[in-house]
């Protein structure tokens, strides 16, 4: 019989099942090491995971291998920065600059395992220079509306 949880949707497939049921187990175990994991996203037109750690990859693997239907659906990568210290730097901005002005968008890009800013074309300059003479791996680009806060 199909057990039911309460998270997942009445009247799927076996397979598509099988794929909700691991992305909330790889839900949560990321939520559970806050301290090394570094990113999630998605590729293969969305069919596969990846998952971003801090620590060794090959652990990882075989935890989730125990964990998942189907563990082939997911590949683990080593990046340098968890997903914390991205937030963490990201909410810092505002205070390394003194304000919000001309700032479009801000964020990490689990991906580059960076922060990202777009700054307004004419502050794109003084953004850079402030943020990345502390924080080399601040991504600065050139945006098109201000950031509402």
């Amino acid at each position: 019989m199909d057990e039911t949880k309460p998270d997942r949707p009445v009247g799927i497939t076996e397979d598509a099942r099988r794929w909700f049921d691991d992305q909330s187990a790889i839900e949560r175990y990321c939520d559970d090491r806050p301290d090394t994991f570094a990113g999630r996203w998605r590729e293969g037109g969305g069919t596969s995971e990846v998952l971003a750690f801090t620590d060794d990859a090959r652990q990882h693997v075989t935890d989730l291998r125990a964990l998942l239907n189907d563990p082939s659906k997911v590949s683990i990568v080593h990046l340098p920065n968890t997903y914390c210290s991205l937030l963490d730097l990201r909410d810092a901005i505002p205070s390394i600059l003194g304000t919000t002005d001309g700032l479009a968008a801000l964020g990490p890009d689990v991906k580059a395992n960076c922060v990202f800013v777009r700054a307004l074309p004419e502050f794109v300059e003084g953004v850079r220079s402030t943020l990345t003479a502390l924080y080399p791996d601040i991504r600065v680009e050139e945006g098109e509306r201000p950031v509402a806060m």
